[in-house]
């Protein structure tokens, strides 16, 4: 099940840099909705492979990573809001994950 959810996890990535990086003329205008969900997502996934922490790093990292190629694109603009906004989507992703139940693989054998 790792391979689906690392997959999910670095095309998740793919959406948000992309939408991240297109003029506002295109549609890239995320707001506060859309930080928090699309990071509260990526946090999800990345925690189906990944321990907490490293999964709670690797999604504070990335939305501060974005926010930087924001700075650097002269058409947007990085702002401190959106990175505040990106670490409490990562959160609620987290804490999500954590009221959503696993479910085992019994080992039993039916006979």
């Amino acid at each position: 099940m790792t391979p689906l959810w690392r997959a999910l996890s670095y095309g998740w990535m793919g959406v948000i840099l992309v939408l991240s990086a297109l003029p506002p003329s295109m549609g890239g205008q995320g707001g506060a909705a859309g930080h928090l969900l699309g990071y509260g997502i990526l946090a999800l996934f990345l925690r189906r492979w990944r321990g907490l922490w490293p999964a709670a790093l690797l999604g504070w990292g990335y939305g501060f990573l974005i926010e930087g190629l924001q700075w650097a694109l002269p058409y947007r603009s990085a702002e401190w809001i959106d990175l505040a906004a990106n670490a409490a989507g990562v959160a609620i992703g987290l804490a999500v994950d954590r009221l959503w139940p696993r479910r085992q693989l019994s080992s039993r054998t039916t006979s």
